[in-house]
């Protein structure tokens, strides 16, 4: 199951269930520019995004669903049925269900819900893998609850568990990983992790109906991440990116930082990096002239098309344009979009690092990165004859519109995803 671009959770869940890619949504990851006044970020919110999910065009329809979570569904909104918000939701304080009355229910099954593993990078491995077995079973606790005890004709859940999994134990699971060390112990650990996983799954088939269609799809898959490439110390040291004194040790690049009178660009971190261009009229300090801006872009994405790895290999750096991959660009889009060495590499956005690669994650321990391939499963009972048949590739987009096909609604006309047949 091919992934957005970018494949990264915020926004491919909900470009999967809206049908509608990253910039239609105005969407290019888990932080975004407001607006172009301040260079600024803030955390993505379920009131950013207008357009109607799957469980919004179904209860048009009359048809019920609960959705447990999925990310960007903070705060949650009015469905018909229930909705239980998943991560980047602030804290259990926050008011995370809908209904609200919903919330005292599932804390008496499972306790205070976990959205995501707090601090997940901070922990030991192994007392990961501990925290993972015992939220995920408390989630599914939730999920089989809710089964059981409320009419639906859609469910939806996001587990986030092999996610973190991924991000923290990769190298033990993974003989192709750079730092990959064989038969250790926490490589069979991650593997009872997806059986502890696998088991929960069939507990929960276990309580649908012989007829329910099952997919199980992912927001994007994982690949070995071999270290960080330093974006605004590649970009300073090509005098693009001025500061007003260098750092004496590694620390976040704050726009403060920033002499604005001589920066041409900028770089935001990150699994995948955004680059700005400091355009006159545009941002509030920009100093490049709009007729200069395609020719400086032109430049800026050859300059990071040529990146080398130690001993002058091409890494496969991939740097794309949002207009040409977008047929609408909404809210403020990045000027380039850069995928380094085809995602081997993690974008570091601090600065003061003295050095253009470093072999680590600069905000914590990772092992992996997205990988733009993800994971698509359909169990259609009503067509035995298409077990074990091997799908052709599909986009995140196809999700959307196939679940609409299954309940007999035509798919808008907006969005780009084709039924899976």
């Amino acid at each position: 199951l091919r992934s957005t671009d970018p494949p990264i959770t915020v926004p491919a869940w909900m470009s999967m269930m809206t049908g509608l890619d990253p910039g239609r949504l105005g969407l290019y990851g888990f932080r975004n520019r407001r607006d172009r006044v301040s260079p600024g970020m803030v955390i993505a919110r379920a009131d950013q995004v207008s357009a109607p999910a799957v469980w919004d065009i179904l209860g048009d329809h009359g048809y019920r669903s609960i959705c447990v979570g999925m990310p960007l569904t903070y705060p949650p909104r009015p469905i018909h049925g229930e909705m239980i918000s998943g991560m980047l939701t602030p804290s259990r304080a926050a008011d995370y269900t809908y209904p609200r009355a919903l919330r005292r229910e599932i804390e008496e099954v499972a306790g205070p819900y976990p959205f995501d593993v707090e601090g997940y990078r901070g922990l030991e491995p192994a007392a990961l893998i501990d925290r993972l077995e015992e939220e995920t079973q408390r989630r599914f606790a939730v999920v089989r609850y809710l089964l059981s005890t409320r009419p639906w004709d859609l469910f939806v859940f996001v587990e986030t568990g092999p996610d973190r999994l991924h991000h923290r134990l990769w190298r033990y699971m993974d003989p192709a990983h750079p730092r990959h060390v064989p038969d250790h112990p926490l490589g069979a650990a991650a593997l009872d992790y997806y059986r502890t996983l696998d088991a929960a799954i069939g507990k929960v088939l276990d309580l649908v109906p012989g007829d329910t269609v099952v997919m199980v799809v992912s927001d994007h898959g994982a690949r070995p991440l071999v270290g960080g490439f330093c974006v605004n110390e590649y970009l300073v040291r090509h005098e693009w990116l001025a500061l007003k004194r260098y750092p004496d040790s590694p620390r976040p690049l704050e726009h403060g930082d920033i002499d604005w009178s001589r920066t041409r660009a900028w770089a935001e971190g990150g699994y995948y990096s955004r680059v700005f261009l400091n355009v006159a009229g545009r941002e509030a300090r920009g100093v490049v002239h709009p007729e200069a801006f395609r020719p400086y872009r032109a430049r800026l994405k050859q300059l990071f098309e040529n990146t080398r790895e130690p001993g002058g290999v091409p890494p496969g750096t991939r740097v794309l344009l949002p207009e040409a991959i977008y047929p609408e660009a909404r809210g403020v889009p990045p000027d380039l979009m850069v995928y380094l060495g085809a995602l081997d590499w993690r974008a570091v956005g601090s600065i003061g690092h003295g050095c253009l690669r470093i072999p680590v994650n600069d905000t914590g321990p990772d092992d992996a990165n997205h990988d733009p391939l993800g994971i698509v499963v359909v169990r259609d009972p009503a067509r035995p004859g298409l077990a074990g048949v091997q799908l052709p590739e599909r986009s995140i987009l196809d999700v959307a519109p196939t679940l609409l096909r299954l309940f007999g609604v035509v798919p808008p006309a907006c969005l780009r995803g084709r039924p899976i047949p």
